[in-house]
């Protein structure tokens, strides 16, 4: 019946209702060897046949009897290479069942799936471009070497048919990883619901409010859960895909909060979470903070509403237009106009600014530094009282871990990161009240334009002590080391030695703990110049960018390694089992920060002068080595790793896959920054 029912059609693919089939009932017998009895009909459809010998019957009394099981085995004979497919459809004889049933089948799954493809990749090469001259500098990189020629001075000259073939292959291997990045970034998006356990003060436990997270994750098999400082990064590159995706992320975060203005740092959301997670991580501590790289997520925010508020004016040239176009185009599918999304812009930022205000102000009473415009990270006098084994105790609440700051946890410390991430969200809210006071409708009411007002006085305020050049060098720049650094009560004289009775590793210390610059070049050495705050004349930008390029602090030809060998704790272990991981090797986050700043100050420096030039010249050699790498180590891995080894030819280690901040890659390749 099937073959003929393809032979009628003249197709080797056919849709074929049970209900035509039929089946004689005296085939029909119980499971056990009786035979049943006839039914009225003797040639009724499949279905309606089975329906009725199942349900013992019809007023003519035949039917399966009530002991026998009710099984029934269909064998359909098919040339070998066949696919038969059963679709369950509800009113078969409808109008549209045929096509409700192709649509579930593989083909018709194949189909749609194959026009979402399309669709993911015409979107993801109008918004992730690749920059030409990036993949010029990365194709001389590969040192191809050309075909032989009759002369010796023809040698010497590349193929141009083989060049352009390489350089091809080259871009499009670039254009997979990115895609790869993106696709596995929104693919590790989830949806998590729960409470965490948090410790208000010593010894008192509670469970906050059940609630949900909408989030990104960096690494869906090893960290499947929400990290704050993760967070901020995640969402540049989502934003740049999709701007309602990525508010709807961040208003979930900003749901977090509580009444004091504190998210915890690390969402471990129910007991199924928990169980996950090495039990002294599980407790959120809630005087403990995280970098507040949400507002990065703000100012990509805020970019995008400029292009939308220049599309709307008519200024259609250049880039800006091709990024607003795109910008309007949500996830869902739907296309909305530059005003539309300009005020779902505005909207989300009324909601957003009065949550963000409290999390500033949280910041502001509870890291407070002793002195004015100093800022401290909380957590490490607790972990140097409770662990008397590691080298330098830990600052988990400033995303750096394990990155070496002032060997004794006092209230005297200077966190120089805290104050540069405290600058950047000032500038973020006093721009965002602005913006949304400007977008403005007439029947807007007053009170909300007063306090928009407000917002904008408070923080454009603050953002101007926070960036006041002068107070930032006074706090932390090391006139003897040339160099910005934390301030604490430090001494170098600190080792991990082995106890003669136990044999474990423990800390010894040998010096005399003194107040003093913490000289330990690294990542935390350049947040000035990764938030920008560097002005264009001052002389120590133009120190700062000859530290970055030295091979001897923290250059490497596959990228910035995260703390100099001229560190006394340069890869060394904080415990017996603790090893390195802001000691040395290379992170992408931060590598991608350095080449938005690189890149700002080589756009917005006097073209021309030293620290123009300087800053261009590093932004060149460092964008081709990072991403360089990164595309090297996925070629022979497969992999965006968590890390990169600064001292094994670049090699991606730690968790694998990690699609969480190296994903922004993708970003990087197309010279797209915050």
């Amino acid at each position: 019946h099937i073959r003929a029912r393809l032979a009628a059609r003249g197709s080797t693919r056919a849709a074929v209702e049970l209900d035509d089939l039929t089946l004689p009932s005296n085939q029909l017998a119980c499971p056990l060897g009786s035979t049943a009895a006839p039914l009225a009909g003797a040639r009724a459809g499949l279905l309606g046949t089975l329906g009725r010998w199942w349900n013992g019957g019809d007023s003519s009394g035949g039917g399966l009897p009530r002991s026998c099981a009710r099984v029934a085995v269909l064998m359909l004979t098919v040339p070998l290479g066949s696919q038969v497919e059963f679709v369950y459809i509800s009113n078969p004889r409808h109008a549209s069942a045929e096509a409700r049933a192709a649509a579930l089948t593989s083909y018709g799954f194949s189909q749609r799936l194959a026009a979402a493809e399309a669709d993911f990749t015409r979107k993801f090469d109008a918004r992730f471009p690749i920059a030409d001259a990036l993949v010029a500098r990365l194709d001389e990189q590969t040192g191809e070497t050309p075909p032989s020629t009759s002369t010796e001075e023809e040698k010497n000259k590349p193929s141009t048919k083989k060049k352009k073939k390489t350089t091809k292959k080259l871009r499009a291997s670039l254009r997979r990883m990115a895609m790869a990045a993106l696709s596995n970034m929104l693919g590790g998006t989830g949806y998590f619901y729960g409470s965490s356990l948090v410790q208000a003060a010593p010894a008192q436990l509670r469970m906050t409010r059940a609630a949900p997270l909408f989030t990104a994750v960096p690494s869906r098999p090893f960290f499947p859960r929400g990290f704050l400082w993760d967070e901020g990064f995640h969402q540049l590159l989502v934003h740049h895909w999709d701007a309602a995706y990525a508010r709807d992320c961040l208003a979930h975060w900003l749901d977090l909060m509580d009444h004091e203005g504190w998210i915890p740092r690390e969402q471990i959301l129910g007991a199924e979470a928990r169980a996950r997670v090495p039990h002294e991580f599980v407790t959120q501590h809630a005087t403990h903070a995280n970098p507040p790289t949400l507002f990065l997520a703000m100012h990509a925010m805020l970019a995008h509403l400029r292009r939308l508020q220049q599309q709307g004016q008519g200024d259609g040239a250049g880039r800006a237009d091709v990024h607003a176009a795109q910008d309007s185009d949500n996830w869902s599918g739907a296309k909305a106009s530059a005003a539309e999304e300009a005020h779902a812009v505005r909207d989300f930022f009324r909601g957003a600014l009065p949550r963000l205000h409290r999390w500033f102000q949280w910041f502001n009473d509870t890291q407070q530094g002793e002195l004015p415009g100093a800022y401290r990270w909380r957590g490490r006098e607790r972990r140097a009282a409770e662990v008397n084994e590691e080298l330098n105790a830990k600052t988990l609440s400033s995303g750096l871990d394990d990155f070496p700051r002032a060997s004794h946890p006092s209230p005297i410390e200077r966190h120089l990161d805290l104050r540069c991430w405290m600058a950047l969200a000032a500038r973020a809210m006093a721009t965002m009240a602005l913006q949304a006071g400007e977008l403005a409708d007439e029947s807007e009411q007053g009170e909300e334009l007063t306090r928009l007002a407000s917002y904008a006085s408070e923080y454009s305020r603050t953002a101007a002590q926070l960036e006041d050049f002068p107070g930032l060098v006074e706090l932390h720049f090391d006139e003897d080391a040339g160099a910005f650094a934390d301030f604490g009560l430090n001494t170098d004289e600190v080792s991990l030695e082995r106890h003669p009775q136990t044999g474990r590793l423990e800390r010894r210390v040998r010096g005399e703990p003194r107040p003093e610059f913490v000289r330990h070049f690294g990542y935390v050495s350049l947040f000035p110049l990764l938030m920008r705050l560097l002005p264009c004349d001052a002389p120590q930008l133009g120190r700062v960018l000859e530290q970055l390029t030295d091979p001897a602090l923290l250059w490497t030809p596959f990228g910035l390694r995260s703390l100099a060998p001229t560190s006394s704790i340069y890869m060394k272990h904080n415990t017996e089992h603790d090893k390195p991981y802001w000691r040395g090797p290379i992170w992408i986050n931060i590598n991608y920060l350095a080449l938005a700043a690189l890149r700002h100050y080589a756009d917005t420096c006097a073209v021309g002068g030293e620290a123009q030039a300087a800053a261009h010249a590093a932004y060149e050699q460092l964008h081709a080595a990072v991403v360089g790498n990164i595309h090297r180590q996925y070629e022979q891995s497969g992999f965006l790793w968590e890390q990169y080894s600064s001292e094994e030819n670049g090699r991606g280690q730690g968790t694998k896959p990690f699609t969480g901040w190296t994903a922004l890659v993708a970003l990087a390749l197309g010279e797209r920054y915050p």
